[in-house]
């Protein structure tokens, strides 16, 4: 997930994002993880609820690079 472009094209599953539906964006299913075998990040750290917060209202108002 370099950039915004392969955000929105995503992979096999999709698009990582839906630009202005946080609740839909499969980015966040993953962060939070709703299946704690498929939990992102892989290695390191767990995203914090706020960091996750501050993510998901990214996404809300429409995932915008400025």
């Amino acid at each position: 997930l370099d950039n915004r472009d392969t955000l929105l094209k995503g992979g096999d599953s999709g698009p990582a994002i839906l630009p202005g539906k946080s609740a839909g964006s499969y980015l966040i299913a993953l962060v939070q993880g709703f299946d704690p075998d498929n939990v992102m990040p892989r290695k390191g750290s767990r995203l914090t609820p706020v960091e996750i917060g501050l993510l998901r209202a990214w996404i809300d108002q429409g995932a915008r690079n400025n």
